[in-house]
């Protein structure tokens, strides 16, 4: 019998989002027939709610800073590896080009099953951007020499006569 505790989680966050939001919509139909406007019912909710924003804000900024890290290192690593390996070039840019065709939504809900609703988000930002960084920067270290000629040419100041 397959492990059924990623799908009684999913079962059981989905329930908790639910209640959630039957809340939020009541409090919402409550407050159009009382007529308050809505600036002030969302601003009445974030006086209310105040902690549990500042909370999920903190976590915003945690999973943005601690993605991009891991993105930034991995992409380059993996860039310096690609642009001195040309085996691993011909094989890594094809995989990077046909991830780079994946929409950021769909690695999302390929990995809900795997790792969970809330992990999954770490990983598919790592899975495509990293991937991306590092095709980018292994290929701008192999630029060919007129190129690189004509931007050093271009992004120096021109002397005036």
């Amino acid at each position: 019998m397959p492990n059924m505790g990623v799908f009684k989680q999913l079962i059981e966050e989905l329930y908790e989002w639910l209640l959630h939001s039957v809340d939020m919509v009541i409090q919402h139909l409550v407050a159009m027939a009382l007529k308050i406007s809505v600036v002030k019912y969302l601003i009445k909710a974030f006086h209310d709610r105040f902690i549990y924003f500042i909370d999920l804000i903190a976590q915003h900024f945690i999973i943005v800073v601690l993605s991009s890290l891991i993105v930034l290192v991995f992409g380059v690593l993996i860039g310096v590896f690609v642009f001195y390996n040309s085996k691993a070039r011909a094989f890594l840019l094809p995989v990077v080009n046909f991830l780079y065709t994946i929409p950021s939504l769909a690695l999302f809900a390929l990995f809900i099953p795997l790792i969970g609703v809330y992990k999954s988000y770490y990983f598919s930002y790592f899975f495509k951007y990293s991937m991306t960084f590092s095709k980018n920067f292994g290929l701008s270290l192999n630029l060919p020499s007129p190129v690189l000629q004509l931007s050093q040419i271009h992004s120096l100041p021109q002397p005036v006569s």
